[in-house]
């Protein structure tokens, strides 16, 4: 009875709350810090900008060319019919004229595509693509979220651990003083001593396994807000378990077909594919456009002649060989096509497991929960006959220190078992495609106010 009494004095001093930050916060942080989310961001703004370049090239272009030049131009003199230097190549270098003179011209041109059947092809396209982009960028959302709880509840498991591991620590040093005394009086062998310091410096080692895990958790919060956390507010005491809502998988399964963002993607992945086989179909197709040309030529030379033009028409261009080009890339875009088809099976396979997994372990840890609250209670029982049998001569150390041993894992058993029950809620309305920060904001009032 004094064992208990001592671990739970201990382990009241290793919970007390302390001034810390709760999930929300730390989730804030990580909106604005978090490099994964950032980086969809800005890859989301990079291809929203596909429409207007795609819609660029539907409209109206306008060019202006201008060029002025420097000439210098030598001609030889004509006699009968026959040029001088073929007569006599001396006369080019003794005679003929050397004429120096400018010349300068400029246009305006204008081309309308009234036919360009890969045009409205790439415009679609950019619609897709958009979309695509923006359901990766929601996925990345969802995901942020999980990553948040799962980075939080993963340092409160750790930190937790470390409590009972320095408790345990703690109730070990006592024991060992113990068995000390009561060989020192005679009561008890030499074997209690060294079974009492072997179990202390397993325990030992294992608190410091614990610090080097709290710290990598504590390293993975820092990862998405960019600084690190202060002491994390804890989980309460009392948490409510419930089982799914609605109590069928297939209903779960029917929401993550709906709405999850990563099978979304991959849906309009393949559908963007596929109309990338009919673009590179269209370099068979002739082109057809509007062009116009208005502009002038003018130069100082002596007899030049300056001029002014204007046309307008139409303009038909046929493709018709390209040494096997098109055909290749039709070719390729159709292999991408089974490419993409593939993936979105995969996705689909994974987002029914994800689903089938997260439901399984919703109700997996309300049964291991409450089975540990039973094997709680029997090994905390066995602890304490362990003790009084001790005490009376019946039990010998070797049977405390186990009993001891039994009931911490229980405790820590537990602790995991209540985070891994919120784990598996976010994991499941996660893989439905349905995780909003409200169910961040439900959750954080289950935690003690920092």
């Amino acid at each position: 009875m004094k064992t208990i009494a001592f671990i739970a004095a201990v382990l009241a001093v290793t919970a007390l709350p302390v001034q810390g930050e709760d999930l929300l916060q730390i989730y804030e942080q990580a909106l604005s810090h978090d490099a994964r989310l950032r980086e969809a961001a800005a890859s989301l703004r990079a291809i929203r900008e596909a429409r207007p370049q795609s819609l660029a090239r539907l409209l109206p272009s306008l060019t202006i060319k201008g060029e002025m030049n420097r000439n210098s131009v030598r001609s030889s003199f004509q006699q009968g019919g026959a040029t001088a230097t073929g007569a006599n190549p001396l006369v080019f270098f003794a005679g003929g004229l050397n004429v120096d003179f400018w010349n300068s011209a400029a246009s305006l041109n204008l081309r309308q595509p009234l036919y360009h059947h890969d045009y409205w092809v790439q415009l679609s396209l950019a619609d897709q693509q958009i979309a695509e982009a923006e359901a990766n960028f929601q996925s990345e959302q969802q995901n942020l979220i999980k990553r948040t709880v799962e980075a939080y509840l993963e340092a409160l498991h750790a930190t937790d651990s470390l409590a009972f591991f320095e408790a345990e620590l703690s109730s070990l040093t006592h024991q060992r003083d113990m068995a000390q005394a009561r060989f020192d009086a005679g009561l008890n062998a030499i074997t209690d001593v060294r079974e009492a310091e072997a179990a202390y410096h397993r325990t030992r080692t294992n608190r410091i396994r614990g610090e080097n895990h709290l710290q990598d958790t504590l390293a993975n919060i820092e990862l998405m807000t960019g600084q690190p956390p202060a002491a994390l507010s804890r989980l309460r005491e009392k948490l409510l378990l419930t089982p799914p809502e609605p109590a069928n998988p297939e209903a779960w399964l029917e929401q993550a077909r709906q709405n999850n963002p990563g099978l979304l993607a991959a849906t309009i992945h393949v559908s963007a594919r596929q109309q990338h086989i009919n673009q590179q179909q269209a370099g068979h197709l002739p082109v057809l456009d509007l062009v116009g040309t208005a502009g002038f030529t003018d130069n100082d030379r002596p007899y030049g002649i300056s001029t002014e033009y204007q046309a307008i028409g139409v303009q038909v261009t046929v493709p018709v060989l390209e040494g096997g080009a098109v055909n290749s890339r039709v070719r390729q875009a159709r292999h991408e096509y089974d490419a993409a088809r593939e993936h979105l099976d995969g996705i689909h396979r994974s987002v029914n497991r994800d689903v089938r997994e997260a439901y399984r372990g919703v109700l997996s840890a309300i049964s291991q929960i409450e089975a540990l609250d039973a094997t709680l209670q029997s090994t905390q029982s066995a602890l304490e006959a362990a003790q009084t049998g001790l005490e009376v001569g019946i039990r010998t150390m070797q049977d405390v220190l186990t009993g001891q041993a039994q009931w911490y894992e229980a405790r820590r058993d537990q602790a995991r078992a209540r985070y891994d029950y919120i784990l598996a809620r976010f994991r499941l309305k996660w893989a439905c495609g349905v995780l909003t920060s409200a169910d961040l904001l439900s959750l954080n009032q289950g935690f003690e106010s920092p």
